[in-house]
């Protein structure tokens, strides 16, 4: 804010809080540009302490910041905070209310744990960039209806493999089609939609792979 950036600094030193000399957990304001503080006295520096700028902990601020949320609330480890600002660093722009609306959708659909959660975002962090209502909704009811999956079937997919919440319908679709119709599975009705559930929730990555490029050549 006005040439400041505000951040938690840690001994592993964090990517977005490339700030040395500080003790872990400590709260700092970063000066960005040097060469300013004798011409304007009031801007923060690293130097001032958090009464100076009237912050007195980091709890008034932790609701709205996704790295607080993403680390305190969901529990996530270190590793799996640096993969996301490496993979899906706008992440930590948003909202914590945005993120968990997207992260109670998932929840409440699949019945998942607070580990399961960790798991599918260490897995996946993009997770966070989809749409509630535009991308994770739509795509879940589509498998959901597709291969009439219950909730833990549908949690056993998505835990192998999360980023299939990434896919396009048609995309899924396709995929779908193949296994239903060029597989040969309608052929035996409700029995058949049962096997192409199984075969998928058994082996989810089946659903990683192209059907023109992967799935169709190893069939002929």
């Amino acid at each position: 804010v006005n040439g400041f950036i505000l951040g938690r600094c840690s001994q592993s030193m964090h990517p977005l809080f490339p700030i040395r000399g500080h003790s872990r957990g400590s709260l700092i304001l970063a000066q960005t540009k040097q060469g300013y503080k004798d011409e304007h006295p009031n801007i923060i520096y690293p130097t001032d302490t958090l009464q100076n700028i009237g912050i007195n902990n980091t709890q008034t601020l932790a609701p709205n910041i996704a790295y607080f949320y993403l680390q305190n609330t969901l529990g996530l480890s270190e590793e799996a905070m640096w993969k996301i600002t490496l993979e899906a660093g706008s992440v930590l722009g948003m909202t914590p209310r945005n993120l968990d609306k997207k992260v109670s959708l998932l929840r409440r659909t699949m019945n998942l744990s607070d580990e399961d959660v960790r798991v599918i975002l260490g897995k996946q962090p993009a997770v966070l960039h989809y749409s509630a209502e535009r991308n994770l909704a739509p795509t879940i009811l589509f498998l959901v209806r597709a291969l009439d999956l219950s909730k833990s079937e549908l949690r056993t997919l998505i835990l192998d493999c999360p980023s299939i919440l990434g896919y396009s319908l048609g995309n899924l679709k396709k995929k779908c089609n193949f296994f239903w119709f060029t597989l040969g599975y309608s052929d035996s009705g409700e029995n058949g939609l049962d096997s192409v559930r199984e075969l998928l929730v058994g082996t989810p990555k089946l659903l990683l792979c192209a059907v023109d490029t992967g799935l169709v050549p190893r069939v002929n």
